[in-house]
């Protein structure tokens, strides 16, 4: 497929004459192969895969023995990313035919773009929704990061990662990524955003961690007004903090909605 903006320069002080017969080097499998391996392998956190790479290059020799060498990457500086960019090219030594000139393997000059992901040759979201059916979720949120870096406002992405981090328990995670996907106008039920902050006010409220706990019940209805359990428990935190009145709002807005879970409270605190 001859479809990548590729340039091959020759090195060594050789003069760009018509008597030099230049070959190139290859990839093994072709520049598809060669695109595929790198965002198969590289491995940064999710978060840098999410910034799309419009403009840079990386440029690299590769010696007469098919080894890799030289490595820049030209590019604005992200935390992580040159270093883990840098190690998986590194990786590809070994997997190049050497370039020749005049029918002698010659050390020669790759340079490629840096948005290797737009030329890889595999629906990424397609695969990481079959390893969630398979359960395999920390490789189906590698795969629909890889997806996120080809199409940065990927909602539907966004909307499987959160799922695929709840169901490993990583609920703060999964929080991050649906807000996300509602920011990029997803459909994703809020219902599911409510569950998991509530999973996580639990947790604050195991470790006497009240005012943490009250900031995520106030984000629970914010996704599901009316919620009995987060209007109680938010009560509950309020009360421990002595912080009664707010406590006693709570309450009443459960009373309100046809609940009579905080009666004993209302009538110990609140009359």
């Amino acid at each position: 497929m001859n479809r990548f903006p590729l340039m091959l320069l020759l090195l060594i002080g050789l003069s760009a004459t018509a008597q030099h017969d230049t070959i190139q080097p290859t990839y093994s499998g072709g520049w598809d192969a060669y695109y595929t391996y790198i965002i198969e392998n590289i491995d940064f956190p999710c978060a840098i895969f999410q910034e799309k790479m419009d403009k840079g290059e990386i440029s690299f020799y590769v010696e007469a023995d098919g080894t890799v060498s030289g490595i820049h990457i030209a590019c604005c500086k992200r935390s992580g990313y040159e270093k883990a960019l840098m190690k998986v090219i590194k990786k590809t030594s070994g997997m190049w035919k050497p370039g020749t000139v005049n029918g002698t393997p010659a050390k020669l000059l790759v340079t490629t773009p840096l948005n290797f992901s737009d030329y890889a040759d595999i629906d990424y979201y397609e695969r990481g929704l079959k390893k969630m059916k398979q359960k395999d979720y920390k490789s189906a949120i590698k795969d629909f990061c890889r997806h996120i870096h080809q199409n940065p406002e990927a909602g539907e992405a966004y909307c499987a990662i959160g799922t695929s981090n709840y169901e490993l328990g990583n609920t703060k995670q999964a929080i991050m990524a649906w807000e996300k996907a509602m920011e990029l106008g997803s459909k994703k039920k809020k219902s599911k955003l409510c569950e998991a902050c509530m999973e996580i006010a639990k947790q604050y409220i195991e470790k006497n961690q009240y005012s943490a706990a009250i900031t995520i019940y106030s984000k629970a209805l914010k996704y599901a007004p009316g919620n009995t359990t987060a209007l109680f428990n938010r009560g509950i935190a309020y009360m421990r903090l002595k912080q009664i009145k707010k406590a006693c709002d709570d309450w009443k807005a459960l009373k309100e909605h046809g609940s009579s879970k905080a009666d004993d409270y209302l009538d110990k605190y609140c009359s």
